[in-house]
């Protein structure tokens, strides 16, 4: 019995036996538990998850089945699958190595309470006491081999709005291969979003972190009807109906020597835009605009257009029965406030016209009121001098005129 008690290979065994029990059962539960009493007891959320999977030889970790929300049952975030593939063999250089970085259906409902306040801040902890300030130190080194997104959703309301505004983006489709805090190092990345039932979004090319550093090629495609119809206020003077919005371009951000925006190849294509009043009215047409060769440096503030095209346009207006033009609405009152109509004194005096009439102290009788002669029009003094030529125009009804 001694002589077994004092087998390595005994002791051995007991160990991996025990590392692989706390692997596969303990740090599970462990994970599960913990999520779980955050977010019901620290958070008041109401939560949920399927189950968690660990391999301790591997050190892969899988969440499945997360679903947060709110404590009177509105959504805030879930996912199907959320994948963490750990390399500990890079901890003997001081780096955090992640094979893989995956998550799977993700869903994030964004909401805007009518008091401003957001639902996600719940998922947020109180914020801690802020300490004494201390040196800044460069970023954690951290490598990770791959992060994918796949088929996630956004949905945004604004309750704040008279009426709500809704929005879904979907789907959402995130691949970045080779990113790294680590000195003059970059990874390759594509970023796909789908806005509404026609729109999406488009980024790829390559970016560093240390120093932060992007090459990006962008393609937009926008239903210009649903942005205005957030941007617009809630009684519009000027419509947007309808309208598409294509964008491309080569974008280059450098911060090695200051923040430097570079654009490229810009090119802009608005196609079918039509401009209504508050009455549906419509007021502007553009069948199509193209602007390209589009540059843009910055801090410099330099901008260079190549060519700007506009095709098949038509503009309508009209006069309002007030008498005000439709474009600008409120230009009659605008008008009669400048010229506001006279006052009657209800003094007594001589029966003239009270625009040619005007009331001066009287010496002989203070605190009576006289009137003055009225002076010659100027406007009539104009007219008449007029027939005789431009240059016998006296300088004073000239200014007036």
């Amino acid at each position: 019995m001694r002589r077994l008690l004092k087998d390595y290979r005994i002791w051995l065994g007991l160990l991996v036996l025990g590392y692989t029990l706390a692997g596969f059962l303990l740090v599970p539960w462990a994970v599960k538990s913990q999520l779980l009493s955050y977010l019901r007891e620290d958070r008041g959320l109401r939560a949920e998850l399927a189950r968690v999977e660990f391999n301790p030889f591997l050190f892969r970790l899988s969440l499945h089945g997360l679903a947060v929300r709110e404590p009177e049952g509105g959504p805030i975030a879930a996912f199907a699958e959320a994948y963490v593939d750990f390399d500990p063999s890079w901890l003997v250089r001081g780096i955090w190595r992640f094979q893989v970085l995956r998550l799977s259906a993700p869903q994030v409902d964004l909401q805007r309470a009518a008091s401003g306040s957001w639902n996600v801040a719940a998922l947020l902890p109180p914020p801690a006491p802020q300490p004494a300030a201390e040196e800044e130190g460069g970023l954690p080194r951290v490598s990770i081999g791959l992060v994918e997104v796949e088929a996630g959703r956004v949905g945004y309301a604004d309750l704040a709005r008279r009426p709500a505004f809704r929005q879904q983006i979907a789907p959402i489709e995130l691949h970045i291969a080779g990113l790294s805090t680590l000195p003059d190092t970059s990874g390759d990345y594509r970023i796909d979003l789908g806005v509404g039932d026609t729109g999406s979004l488009g980024l790829s090319g390559t970016a560093s972190l240390t120093p932060l550093a992007a090459d990006a090629r962008i393609e937009a495609h926008l239903p210009l009807a649903r942005v205005a119809a957030y941007v617009a206020s809630a009684d519009p003077r000027v419509q947007l109906t309808r309208g598409s919005l294509a964008l491309a371009g080569h974008v280059r951000l450098d911060s090695a020597q200051g923040l430097r925006l570079r654009l490229r190849d810009g090119a802009v294509q608005v196609r079918d835009l039509a401009l209504a009043d508050a009455a549906r009215q419509p007021i502007l047409e553009l069948a199509r605009i193209d602007l390209d060769g589009a540059a843009l440096d910055w801090p410099e503030q330099r901008l260079q257009v190549d060519s700007l095209t506009l095709a098949d346009s038509q503009l309508t207006t009209w006069l309002n029965p007030d008498g005000s033009f439709n474009l600008l609405p409120g230009s009659h009152r605008r008008r009669s406030r400048r010229r506001p109509p006279p006052r009657k004194s209800g003094l007594r005096g001589p029966a003239s016209n009270a625009r040619e009439r005007r009331l001066i102290p009287s010496p002989s009788r203070p605190g009576r009121i006289a009137p003055r002669p009225p002076t010659t029009n100027p406007v009539r003094q104009v007219r008449r001098q007029w027939k005789c030529g431009r240059r016998s125009l006296p300088r004073r009804a000239w200014s007036r005129w």
